[in-house]
């Protein structure tokens, strides 16, 4: 079924993905994976991770195709809601102030996952953040950016612009 769609869409879309993403980098992100997901996903989360050198080059396919179509599947945008107190024993008027959790399908999860990471690397390629940017970067964080500002304040301090 899957090659079929393949064959029809590569007749219909003559277009293709700029980067597509090949199936060692699927391998990269299922290792990184954790088994914990949702009650109904819990077997495929397993099941992906046991057996990801056969599924790799179907996902991969899948997933290529999803982007240079431009369609997401429909079974990936089906979450799974679970109404979660943040305390226990919380009484059902505390449950209506918190937001109820939704869990998406692991390959959407996974899907997601490989576009932020292909993206990020074209933003690191071709150096789109600036300098002092500490969000969407490995080994920076609030504690670095406190570290550049602190400094940039009391020297504005002392220097009267403040």
């Amino acid at each position: 079924m899957l090659r079929r769609l393949a064959q029809r869409v590569r007749r219909t879309h003559r277009h293709r993905l700029a980067v597509a993403f090949a199936p060692s980098r699927l391998h990269a992100v299922v290792s990184r994976r954790h088994h914990c997901s949702r009650p109904s996903d819990k077997q495929s989360t397993l099941v992906l991770k046991e057996h990801v050198n056969v599924l790799a080059p179907y996902l991969t396919e899948l997933f290529n195709l999803s982007l240079s179509v431009g369609v997401v599947p429909s079974n990936f945008k089906k979450a799974y809601v679970t109404p979660l107190l943040k305390k226990p024993g919380c009484e059902l008027i505390r449950h209506q102030v918190d937001p109820p959790i939704s869990n998406l399908p692991v390959l959407s999860k996974l899907r997601e996952r490989l576009v932020a990471r292909q993206l990020l690397d074209q933003v690191y390629r071709h150096n789109l953040l600036p300098d002092l940017q500490s969000a969407y970067r490995v080994h920076y964080s609030t504690e670095t950016a406190v570290l550049k500002v602190v400094p940039d304040i009391l020297r504005a301090a002392d220097g009267g612009d403040v």
